[in-house]
Formats: C-alpha cells, structure tokens, sequence
C-alpha cells in the first residue's frame, strides 16, 4: 500500500491563494490602485517623449523609494507591484501609439 505524500500548501499573508499559485494578480485594493496611477503615469511620460526604457524605470524607481519611504503598502505587495510594473514596461503593445485617421476636410 502506498501513501501519497503531498506538500502542505503554503497561503500567502492575504489568505486567498496559495503562494505557489499560478495566478499571481494584485489583490490588494490599495496596491492595484498604484499599478494603475503608476501605469498611466508611465504611458503619459511616454506620449511626453521619454521614450526611453531608462527613463522610465527612473520614475517608476522615484514612485517606488516614495511608496517604500512612506510605508505606504506592505514590502511584500510593494515587490510584487514593482514585479508587475516592469512588466507591463517591458511590453511594447502598452504603448503603441494610435494611428490617427486622415482629416479630410
């Protein structure tokens, strides 16, 4: 007869999904909240014409030493949001520019 030995699933200080889960999604309020200020500040400083990787991992590093300094979300979520946001730096369909449509007047 054989047991099977399976490893105790380890939860996440939230509580809602196992560390190890493949999903790996903000859930917190306050920390998706930041993603969607910094994200929109990060294409806004691309139409500005920083269109530079280095640029914007230059503010996205401000906007993070400014959330570390001013304990604004655990260090935990303050990782896994900086993991997300470079993330969504690195891909380049978040900042295709739209093609605007001929005047035709």
């Amino acid at each position: 007869m054989t047991v099977n030995r399976l490893k105790p699933r380890q939860v996440n200080p939230i509580g809602s999904k196992a560390v190890n889960s493949p999903l790996k999604m903000l859930q917190d309020a306050r920390a998706i909240r930041y993603y969607q200020r910094i994200t929109d500040a990060l294409v806004e400083q691309w139409n500005r014409g920083y269109r530079n990787y280095d640029e914007l991992r230059l503010y996205l590093d401000g906007y993070l030493a400014a959330l570390r300094h001013a304990d604004a979300i655990e260090p935990y979520l303050l990782h896994r949001l900086e993991e997300d946001v470079v993330r969504f730096a690195h891909d380049s369909s978040n900042f295709a520019m739209p093609e605007s449509e001929p005047d035709y007047y």
